[in-house]
């Protein structure tokens, strides 16, 4: 993990911004915004707490033209048009690695690995996300909460409540993997 102080900026926890070299993606960001760095610094893991203060990531606001160049027709076709992948069909319904699960349209952090489960159900299930990084609406139908990345709006799945999952908290986000992607590293290190 490597900080940097933004240049001209004052010595505030918020004047600086972490590289995660483990990910394998060369971004930088100030809590939950992307910027290019300047001075790079070694700084111990215990100074990462940028996760406990994150607030809801800048919005990233494409055309749907933009997203299709970006997205395959699959990832388009879940994440846009809010589609379900088929159960238990997905890359990551049975995977159990460490690391952090990332939104797959604009890559913000999301789910913790440790915070992924085995519920039955066919689609990867995870109790909790990053604070911040997930936004939840009801379904017109009342029935089911949709859960989207709060930075670019990509649809993920639905979260449930009381299915009497022993997880802390009482939650189930039914996510389809198409909508993730795994980045493999230290899942208790905060981002």
């Amino acid at each position: 993990m490597f900080w940097h102080r933004t240049e001209g900026a004052s010595s505030s926890d918020d004047a600086f911004s972490f590289f995660n070299l483990s990910s394998g993606e060369r971004k930088f960001k100030k809590c939950a915004t992307w910027h290019a760095p300047p001075v790079l610094v070694d700084a111990p893991l215990s100074l990462v707490k940028c996760q406990r203060k994150m607030a809801a990531p800048t919005p990233i606001h494409k055309t749907e033209d933009e997203w299709k160049v970006i997205l395959s027709p699959e990832q388009f076709r879940i994440l846009r048009q809010k589609g379900t992948e088929l159960k238990g069909t997905g890359e990551y319904n049975k995977f159990y690695e460490e690391g952090i699960y990332n939104c797959a349209g604009c890559g913000t952090p999301l789910y913790k690995s440790t915070t992924k489960f085995d519920s039955g159900c066919g689609w990867p299930a995870f109790y909790e996300g990053f604070p911040g990084a997930i936004n939840r609406s009801a379904d017109p139908d009342g029935r089911r909460t949709e859960i989207t990345c709060a930075a670019c709006g990509g649809h993920l799945g639905h979260v449930f409540r009381g299915e009497g999952f022993k997880v802390p908290t009482d939650e189930r986000h039914c996510v389809n993997s198409i909508s993730v992607k795994f980045v493999p590293g230290n899942a208790t290190a905060s981002i």
